[in-house]
């Protein structure tokens, strides 16, 4: 019998009103519809496939099969799910995520463990499909859960984290911060096991916790983060492990997001004795030269003392102008970023730093960059610098400063001060030295005393 003649032959007997007949075929359906089936047999598309649906959302929501039939029915969710994209949406429009959620408080821990995984996979299948997943009390359910971690095996554990990481990624979590200071404790709980290695799943709980703290609007999330204290070492020291080599993206990306913290956060961040040795190492490594640039060029955005931990290392800023010369985009916009907000954040002497390095040749980068955000801080830094130290000025005009400006972007407000700079530029231009006469001229000595 063709696999088309099975599919339409099991269909029909789950429409059929003797329940041992459904159950029979929902079984059938949990084993086609395997992970690990065969997929030149079994087709993406199906004329009964609607029917199936249907019948698999009626059964559980009238709950009238036994537990392991029920179980079975979560299961053929869980596996249609990962047929096509099209399949999935069917499920969520048919009220599919409701039944789940309501399932999660299941006292059969298979059927609350088998929902987790459906909803896994439904989040995983797109955006609208993750955020309709997306509530505080599914949140509330996850994490009970994990906070009892040692209660499931290896396998729903590793789900439940799963779930987690695809509900947190792709977007800002909004749930209350009691919720998120609860996942973050569970989370950081499970990154390692009892012998003090990181778990199976420490790269989705790291990846998650990341999520977690990518929130600009409630950096509240970051402080729970740096509460705990031992997680944030622990995330260092994973950097600095090369036998974790594929944790260090994601260590690296939970670092960077407490990075974007404010000014007391950075603090706490830069407290930290390993932290100084995981930017040293990053800026080191090819792959996550421009992860580490971004994280540098947030602390650049806080406090001259934010910057001065930086410059201590006589090599990094060497390493910056090497990375704004560089033909890996994001290394040299991140680099480009570093020299911006050290302009504006950076003291004077930091400043005067900075312009006997050479910096008017990174100004003249800022004003040709794509972001008009770093056009900004450099036609301001310019103007500052010109005023200030107006023996650069032959340097100005050498690397055209004022033709760098491109005042189409924003004329408004880079017409008013290009015309600035250019008037400063006319009043401080260096007068000519007078020719002196020979009577005048005469030599000095000095004598020591």
């Amino acid at each position: 019998m063709e696999i088309s003649d099975r599919i339409e032959q099991f269909t029909k007997m789950m429409e059929e009103d003797e329940l041992l007949l459904k159950s029979t075929a929902i079984h059938y359906f949990r084993k086609l519809f395997a992970t690990e089936r065969d997929k030149s047999k079994v087709p993406d598309e199906s004329p009964f496939y609607l029917r199936i649906i249907n019948q698999i959302i009626r059964a559980l929501s009238n709950n009238y099969l036994d537990h392991d039939s029920q179980a079975d029915a979560i299961w053929v969710v869980t596996n249609m799910c990962c047929l096509n994209q099209k399949i999935n949406h069917l499920f969520v429009e048919a009220n599919c995520i409701d039944i789940l959620v309501k399932q999660l408080t299941n006292g059969d821990r298979k059927i609350a463990n088998q929902c987790i995984w459906a909803i896994a996979n439904i989040a995983a299948d797109c955006i609208d499909c993750k955020m309709r997943c997306r509530s505080v009390k599914v949140f509330k359910q996850l994490v009970q859960k994990l906070t009892k971690s040692y209660e499931m095996n290896q396998v729903d554990r590793r789900n439940l984290i799963w779930c987690i990481n695809n509900l947190t990624s792709g977007g800002r979590i909004q749930v209350p911060n009691t919720v998120a200071k609860s996942m973050i404790r569970a989370l950081s709980d499970n990154l390692f096991n009892s012998k003090g290695y990181p778990t199976e799943s420490a790269s989705k709980i790291l990846w998650s916790l990341a999520n977690i703290a990518d929130d600009i609007n409630n950096l509240n999330r970051i402080d729970m983060i740096l509460d705990q204290s031992e997680l944030v070492q622990n995330c260092l020291s994973i950097f600095l492990d090369s036998t974790y080599s594929q944790l260090h993206t994601a260590a690296l990306r939970l670092i960077g997001n407490i990075a974007v913290g404010n000014n007391e956060q950075t603090d706490r961040l830069l407290a930290f004795s390993n932290f100084r040795y995981v930017l040293e190492l990053a800026m080191t490594k090819v792959e996550h030269r421009s992860e580490v640039a971004w994280i540098c060029s947030n602390i650049c955005a806080g406090l001259p003392r934010h910057i001065d931990y930086l410059l201590i290392n006589d090599k990094f800023y060497r390493w910056v102008q090497e990375g704004i010369q560089s033909k890996e985009r994001r290394f040299e916009k991140e680099c480009l970023w570093i020299v911006a907000n050290s302009l504006v954040s950076g003291d004077e002497a930091q400043i005067e730093w900075l312009v006997e390095q050479g910096v008017i040749f990174q100004i003249a980068r800022l004003l040709k960059s794509e972001d008009t955000r770093l056009n900004e801080k450099g036609l301001s830094a310019a103007i500052h610098i010109i005023r200030e130290y107006p023996w650069q000025q032959r340097l100005f005009e050498e690397l055209k400063i004022v033709e760098c400006i491109d005042t189409s972007e924003s004329p408004m407000l880079f017409s008013a001060q290009k015309r600035e700079l250019e008037i400063i530029l006319t009043n401080s231009a260096t007068p000519k030295i007078p020719k002196i006469e020979d009577e005048f001229k005469y030599l000095s000595f000095s004598k020591i005393e």
